[in-house]
């Protein structure tokens, strides 16, 4: 488990990491959770693919494009979550949607979408870690993976992993942060007090006190108007940079086609083609549908890039934990069946007759 992208399962959905390490990721992304949260901050895409790792294998919370900001009362200080209707909207990967988002009755009341949204989805990513996938499977029926999520029990461990397999604790812990009520959810305060978290901690008291946001007077982060200006000043110059790269290559696409137009192939010949095209991106997990389609040139496809290299390379020289700390699936049914005996010699057939 090198610096780079969290590599968390290996080519079969089988997951790679062991205890250890994954609650040692677990508790560096809940200390990251906090301190957003403190900060007003609702990420909104917790996942494995948005886990980052520094050369010191301590994780790094990425991807802030659909992150909300709450609104926050101006007296008090208290953040307000009544008619925030931005954070209502959904957003972010559909598998690792809090039930709260996915409610598609209009007859039952829509509970308040709050700051809990952040914390189902890492009892996603924690799933995700201990057995290589999601609990609902996406099957391309948005509806459908709605309708589990809300309605569907969650089984802990999967039935193709042995409960024996499993920490009592850490089955404990996915299953209160898993809770589809939001206000029986387990909540960030709860699960840094959780004993899968403080195990192996020398003073865990000392260890929650000093990683608290509000430790040693810490005042919530404000932005000015002049670095508001500026990051906006950025995002536009970036922006026309990358209208510029378009507009050359679509030119350059338009003077090869008319130059081309009158040109008799030979028989048999090929004609090449001198269209330039974009690709779409590759998200790093590309099995969940990604907001940013299209195929014009852009931010993402130039990112993506940077990070399959840095997947490749981080994959390459990760260590591999020791195979009995990492959890396995039960041996298939095919794979417990005995082969038949084989059939019996047949008898030579008979010489023609003269």
């Amino acid at each position: 488990m090198g610096g780079g992208p969290l590599q968390w399962r290996d080519a079969e959905n089988n997951p790679v990491l062991n205890i250890e390490q994954i609650r040692s990721i677990t508790r560096d992304t809940v200390l990251g959770l906090e301190y957003l949260h403190f900060q007003g901050i609702v990420h909104r895409d917790i996942k494995p693919a948005n886990l980052l790792l520094d050369n010191n294998h301590r994780v790094k919370i990425s991807d802030f494009g659909v992150s909300h900001l709450q609104k926050v009362d101006e007296e008090t200080g208290e953040t307000l979550t009544e008619n925030d209707l931005e954070l209502s909207k959904t957003a972010g990967s559909p598998a690792f949607f809090a039930p709260e988002l996915c409610q598609t009755s209009s007859d039952e009341k829509r509970p308040i979408i709050t700051k809990a949204i952040d914390v189902w989805a890492l009892g996603i990513t924690l799933h995700c870690l201990l057995f290589g996938c999601t609990p609902f499977p996406e099957t391309g029926n948005e509806f459908h993976l709605f309708n589990m999520i809300c309605n569907e029990p969650i089984a802990i461990p999967p039935p193709e992993f042995e409960l024996a397999d499993v920490d009592d604790e850490v089955r404990d812990l996915l299953k209160r942060l898993l809770t589809k009520d939001p206000d029986a959810r387990i909540t960030l305060e709860e699960v840094k007090h959780h004993p899968f978290i403080l195990r192996n901690i020398p003073d865990p008291a000392t260890w929650v006190e000093e990683t608290d946001p509000r430790h040693g007077g810490q005042a919530k982060l404000e932005v000015t108007a002049e670095e508001v200006s500026a990051a906006v000043s950025l995002t536009e110059r970036v922006k026309r940079t990358l209208y510029k790269i378009q507009m050359s290559l679509s030119g350059l696409t338009g003077l090869r086609r008319r130059a081309t137009t009158g040109r008799v192939h030979p028989p048999g010949g090929s004609k090449r083609s001198t269209s330039v095209s974009t690709l779409e991106p590759s998200s790093p997990d590309s099995r969940f549908p990604s907001s940013r389609r299209g195929s014009q040139i852009s931010v993402d496809s130039i990112v993506t890039n940077d990070t399959e290299k840095q997947r490749t390379s981080s994959g390459t020289n990760s260590s591999r934990p020791s195979p009995p700390q990492v959890l396995s699936r039960k041996p298939s049914s095919a794979a417990k069946m005995t082969r038949p005996p084989p059939p019996p010699p047949s008898s030579p057939a008979p010489p023609p007759s003269p």
